[in-house]
């Protein structure tokens, strides 16, 4: 992977005068992490970027998150951009839902398996459990060191039975442990979905978490595809920027690039 700021030049040569379509992670991307789920927010100077960025005509903009949507809408608060939670089973943009395709047995038997963990979940200090209706988050990064293995193995314990089954698969994000319907719908599939309906733009991807390779691996042969966070060189991605702040800086340029052409 390539810093981008070293290599602005070559960025805004693919963009050119093209209009660009902005997929955009929330945590860890656009907000920095916090302890919790629910600590987590938006920085005032992003929150006035993101809206300047979504009232350019040159600029189409998602937001696609782990989180569940209406949460991810709470969170942001912006008019006139698309948002999609649950790793994209969920979109506002009713072309590109894929929930409503979801047989109600497998949501009823992820609950079901949400109540089990719950209850084993409580032994562990610090830990924060998510059922987000299409998945669910077992977030561990205030569980103390020592018990995370142990937290990690009863997950896999709970659920082995599902997974073996191919309902569900879990997957190991940035101190969380997601699990997901074992379905072929990720960020990746939102992304070219909505890509598809909007044809014409460079696509630019900006994630931080293994839940984005999907979506990288997607965008990276028609525009920019852009890991956060330090070089990760088993990234699909083609470009990394070190942190939010980085990030920030970057939306800027574009911000500037098409204002400069208005």
């Amino acid at each position: 992977m390539k810093h981008l700021f070293s290599h602005l030049k070559e960025v805004f040569s693919r963009i050119e005068k093209k209009p660009v379509f902005l997929f955009l992670d929330f945590d860890g991307t656009l907000a920095p992490l916090a302890p919790t789920p629910q600590e987590a927010f938006l920085p005032a100077n992003i929150y006035n970027l993101i809206k300047r960025l979504a009232a350019l005509p040159m600029v189409r903009l998602a937001i696609i998150s782990g989180r569940e949507m209406n949460d991810l809408k709470r969170k942001v608060g912006i008019e006139g951009i698309i948002y999609s939670g649950n790793h994209g089973l969920e979109c506002d943009y009713p072309e590109a839902a894929f929930g409503t395709k979801i047989d109600p047995l497998m949501l009823k038997r992820l609950s079901d398996a949400g109540r089990k963990l719950r209850q084993k979940l409580s032994a562990f200090p610090g830990v924060v459990f998510e059922d987000k209706t299409y998945s669910l988050s077992v977030h561990y990064r205030n569980v103390p060191v020592a018990q995370r293995g142990m937290l990690k193995q009863m997950v896999e314990s709970v659920l082995e039975p599902y997974v073996k089954a191919r309902q569900f698969v879990l997957e190991q994000g940035k101190m969380v442990v997601e699990v997901r319907l074992d379905m072929d719908w990720h960020k990746g599939k939102i992304a070219r979905s909505l890509m598809d309906r909007f044809p014409g733009s460079t696509p630019i991807y900006i994630g931080d978490d293994r839940t984005d390779e999907d979506a990288f691996a997607v965008v990276r042969p028609q525009g920019l595809a852009v890991f956060v966070g330090d070089h990760n060189k088993d990234s699909q991605a083609e470009y990394f920027l070190n942190d939010t702040l980085e990030v920030q800086k970057f939306l800027e340029f574009i911000d500037n690039h098409f204002r400069q052409d208005r």
